[in-house]
């Protein structure tokens, strides 16, 4: 029954919230690499093991692209891959993905889509610190982030992670 309860909690707060169109936030993106813009974290008080990673993925490569991984060593134990799901009723869950394609025009990880789950986290991430993550995909490209850590706009779900 607790991790039901922490399960609806987390997809709750991955509820949507300031979603940001990819094309948009790409519009400065070097032609011809894969690059990550406006990376963050939610922040994470001490004794809270998850938090969420967000950000846009932008492909100037030509040819569609795959994000395979993201490491945080020293900020999570374990990094897994989500997007958030709704059923017909309206039911929110959550469901690990192996992998995000990432077409020409970019992916956007995002409250209420796709997002990258921080699990067991090292300690508290509090807003004004920063997450080292690298984000790697398929074609063997890997990207070294620096997110910062920064609370989302709750007054669209009502709730934080």
């Amino acid at each position: 029954m607790k991790r039901l309860a922490v399960f609806t909690a987390l997809a709750a707060a991955c509820a949507p919230m300031n979603k940001t169109n990819s094309d948009d936030a790409c519009a400065g993106a070097p032609e011809g690499e894969l690059s990550v813009q406006g990376a963050w974290v939610r922040p994470a008080t001490a004794g809270q093991t998850t938090t969420a990673l967000y950000g846009v993925i932008c492909n100037r490569t030509g040819a569609p692209q795959a994000l395979v991984s993201v490491g945080a060593d020293g900020v999570a134990a374990v990094v897994e891959l989500h997007e958030t799901r709704r059923t017909a009723e309206g039911q929110v869950s959550m469901a690990q993905i192996g992998r995000l394609d990432v077409p020409a025009n970019g992916a956007t990880l995002a409250p209420g889509g796709a997002h990258v789950m921080l699990i067991g986290l090292g300690g508290a991430l509090e807003e004004g610190a920063s997450a080292n993550v690298v984000f790697n995909f398929e074609s063997g490209v890997s990207i070294p982030v620096a997110a910062p850590v920064r609370a989302g706009d709750a007054s669209a779900s009502g709730h934080q992670h």
